[in-house]
């Protein structure tokens, strides 16, 4: 599999965003109530003292606790920070279990996405083919030969990886979608495209492509 590209990590950002804007919050939060209920003076520790010597170790507690790495050279042994800590342990488990299904459900979408191109392409000066038939290979054969970047539409999902193993992603994008669609044209880029070859195999379809 070919690394994410900065189109998928948006998409994935954009799908996670959130949660990770409540663990920050939630690592706030539990990191100053942890300073609040266990910090001691130092002139007024004991030997067994285990509260933060500063804020900065607050956060260090916030941090092992919701990674459940856990150390424990920083506890709470106030009964308030105590029930603080039991409240992050519990948020830790319910919030990495949701976590791990939101990013599994957005990397699903996001391999998705790339596989329909519904990210479209940058290609300028390329050549766009609107359908996949026996033209349209022959056509695409001959363009990747003279080393053009091209574009292929096509409303058939399954033809999809066909297209695909003609070429390599570096001068072929296929887009999947109705070739009369705007999205779909948007997608291929085709506002700078050097030529468009229509062949849907159907004239009503080639027509209507061709106005569009």
């Amino acid at each position: 599999n070919s690394p994410p590209d900065s189109m998928q990590i948006g998409f994935l950002f954009s799908k996670i965003w959130k949660f990770l804007a409540i663990f920050v919050f939630v690592l706030l939060i539990s990191s100053l109530l942890f300073y609040q209920f266990e910090y001691v003076p130092e002139d007024e520790r004991g030997d067994s003292y285990s509260g933060p010597e500063g804020i900065y170790d607050s956060f260090w507690f916030g941090i092992v606790t919701l990674s459940t790495v856990g150390y424990g050279d920083r506890f709470p042994v106030t009964s308030e920070g105590k029930i603080a800590a039991l409240f992050l342990v519990i948020f830790t488990f319910t919030f990495l279990g949701a976590m791990i299904g939101m990013v599994s459900d957005a990397v699903m979408e996001a391999r998705k996405r790339e596989e329909l191109g519904m990210e479209g392409t940058k290609f300028k000066k390329h050549i766009v083919i609107c359908g996949w038939t026996s033209i349209s290979r022959v056509s695409l054969e001959e363009l990747l030969v003279a080393d053009q970047n091209v574009v292929v539409i096509t409303n058939d999902q399954n033809e999809i990886p066909k297209v695909r193993d003609m070429g390599s992603k570096k001068n072929l994008f296929v887009v999947f979608g109705q070739y009369c669609n705007r999205k779909v044209l948007n997608r291929a880029n085709v506002k700078y495209a050097r030529t468009v070859i229509v062949a849907t195999g159907d004239d009503t379809e080639t027509l209507i492509a061709s106005l569009t």
